[in-house]
C-alpha cells in the first residue's frame, strides 16, 4: 500500500491468493516511549531543510528519485544523508512494487519484487534510519531462509515489536 501523508495520494493492490502478509511478534519489545521516532522525524526534517538549500522548490524528500538525491548529498552531514537516503529509497521501493501490481505484471514477478523490497526496506531501516536492532535483523535473516517466506521487515516505530512477513499461505507452502 502507498499512502502519501502530505498529499493523501494512495494506492493499494491485491496479493495473489497463494500469498499473505502476516504480523509476527518478534519477541523484541518495542520502545515504550517515542524518543527514537521523534528524533528520526526531526533528522528527516533537517535533511529536507538542508536539501532545500539546493532545491528551494522541494516540499518533501519523497519527491526525489534516488538519482536526484545524489547531487544533493553534499548538502548533508552523515546523519541527514542516511535519513534522506532512507526516505528516498523507501519511496522508490514502494512505487516500484505498486507500479508492478498496477501494470498487471506476472504475479510471481510482482510478489518476488515485493519480497525483495521488504528485505531492502529492512536493511535500510537498520543502516540508514538506524531504527532496527541486531536481534530484529537476525530474525529477518533467519525467517527468509525458509522457502515459504519471500520477505520480512520491522513494522511500526522501530527498535522492536512486530515483523511484517510476506509468505506463501500455509495450505500452499507445504509447511512454514
Amino acid at each position: 500500500m502507498l499512502v502519501n501523508g502530505r498529499t493523501l495520494e494512495h494506492a493499494t493492490f491485491e496479493l495473489p491468493d497463494a500469498y499473505e502478509v502476516v504480523a509476527e511478534e518478534s519477541g523484541v519489545p518495542p520502545p515504550t516511549d517515542t524518543t527514537l521516532a521523534m528524533a528520526r522525524r526531526e533528522e528527516i526534517d533537517t535533511a529536507l531543510r538542508q536539501a532545500q538549500t539546493e532545491r528551494a522548490d522541494l516540499e518533501s524528500l519523497c519527491e526525489l528519485s534516488p538519482e536526484e538525491l545524489g547531487p544533493l548529498e553534499g548538502a548533508f552531514d552523515e546523519t541527514t544523508r542516511k535519513r534522506a537516503r532512507y526516505v528516498v529509497s523507501e519511496t522508490a521501493r514502494v512505487h516500484e512494487v505498486v507500479d508492478l501490481f498496477a501494470a498487471d505484471a506476472p504475479q510471481a514477478e510482482a510478489v518476488a519484487a515485493l519480497g525483495r523490497a521488504m528485505l531492502a526496506s529492512q536493511r535500510s531501516l537498520a543502516a540508514d534510519l538506524e531504527a532496527s536492532t541486531p536481534e530484529i535483523d537476525s530474525l529477518v535473516d533467519l525467517a527468509t531462509t525458509k522457502p515459504s517466506i519471500l520477505g520480512a521487515r520491522l513494522q511500526g516505530k522501530g527498535a522492536g515489536g512486530r515483523l511484517a512477513v510476506l509468505q506463501k499461505r500455509a495450505d500452499d507452502a507445504g509447511g512454514r
